[in-house]
């Protein structure tokens, strides 16, 4: 075996400058002809390979740049993949997402943390639809008082005519004054507190239903109050040049009635005629029990007719009979309907 130590020459950087390695495309911001780049440094030269058993080589003429460095570390392996598989290795790095607070699309550049070049361009900010509620709120609660105000018109429109038709006095009391006849001349006809009042509007529509309108329904009437003691009833007028024809056209109306169907069937009616009064007016008739159980007296004087119609007191009920063509009467009711007809004829 031989023991010659090897020859300086024959180990690479001992003695002889190192082969430098092939130029790869150059990077962004480098020039022509230089050094391959890095990441932006100069890459290192290869560390010198360990000395043989013969102890260390012979000193060479080394520049300064070749001096090998103990500290230096070793230059970092190329990426898996060749040179393309990272940045730096031929080709340019990639550009870096911008930082926190930068716009995307402003152009980057700059120092990382400083403002994007070409100056601040914040993005605006979304309108909330805050406004957009309130006026909706605003619209509903116009509409609500609109709406509030239209009750209270209504309301007060109602009262009013409510008001109108119960004749509400200014003395407090309720329903306009009969004007056929007073109160003092009715209770002196009846022997009681009675009171008449105004046929119409509310009263109309209402009492007026159950009160006897079968003779002179249209003329002007009046609604007879009391306390139980004393009857109750309807009174009406009617005034004009025709009171004649109009008695008689009453009289034909209240007369029992037979109409032929045909075939031997007729139907009858027995009306509600009386019976002929005499010594009041120029002439009258009692009118037979309506449904609602009263009973009265109708005479004419002159032009102006008088329908006194009333029911019995609760206390002391009517005696009724029949006359001979079966209608049901109530004599004593016709008898006092005559006394209050007198009292508004004289």
């Amino acid at each position: 075996m031989s023991s010659e130590q090897p020859k300086p020459g024959a180990i690479p950087g001992w003695g002889q400058p190192q082969e430098p390695d092939a130029p790869s495309a150059p990077g962004p911001g480098s020039s022509p002809g230089g050094p391959t780049p890095g990441w932006g440094q100069p890459q290192q030269q290869d560390a010198p390979a360990a000395p043989g058993p013969g102890g260390p080589p012979p000193a060479t003429d080394l520049g300064p740049s070749q001096v090998p460095s103990a500290a230096s570390p070793p230059p970092p392996a190329p990426p898996p993949g060749g040179p393309s598989a990272a940045p730096g290795w031929g080709q340019a790095p990639a550009t870096p997402p911008p930082a926190a607070g930068t716009a995307w699309g402003a152009p980057a550049g700059g120092s990382p943390g400083a403002p994007p070049a070409g100056g601040w361009n914040p993005q605006p900010v979304a309108p909330s639809g805050s406004s957009g509620c309130l006026k909706i709120i605003l619209v509903l609660v116009v509409i609500g008082v609109i709406l509030v105000t239209l009750v209270v018109v209504a309301l007060g429109i109602f009262a009013n005519r409510i008001t109108d038709s119960l004749g509400v006095n200014s003395d407090g009391t309720i329903g306009k004054p009969c004007t056929i006849i007073d109160n003092a001349s009715l209770s002196t006809a009846l022997g009681s507190n009675a009171e008449a009042i105004q046929l119409e509007g509310i009263y109309d529509a209402t009492i007026g239903i159950v009160l006897d309108k079968r003779v002179l329904p249209n003329a002007e009437d009046c609604w007879i109050t009391a306390d139980q003691t004393t009857a109750v009833g309807r009174i009406a007028r009617y005034v004009g040049g025709d009171a004649g024809a109009v008695f008689q056209a009453e009289r034909e109306k209240a007369a029992p009635t037979s109409q032929d169907q045909g075939g031997g069937v007729s139907v009858t009616s027995t009306g509600y005629f009386g019976g002929d009064v005499s010594g009041l007016g120029d002439e009258a008739f009692c009118t037979g029990v309506s449904d609602a159980i009263q009973a009265g007296v109708l005479v004419r004087q002159g032009d102006t007719l008088v329908y006194v119609s009333l029911s019995g007191p609760a206390d002391n009920p009517p005696a009724f009979d029949t006359t001979a063509d079966g209608v049901v009467i109530a004599p004593s009711l016709c008898a006092d309907a005559q006394t209050v007809a007198r009292q508004i004829l004289h």
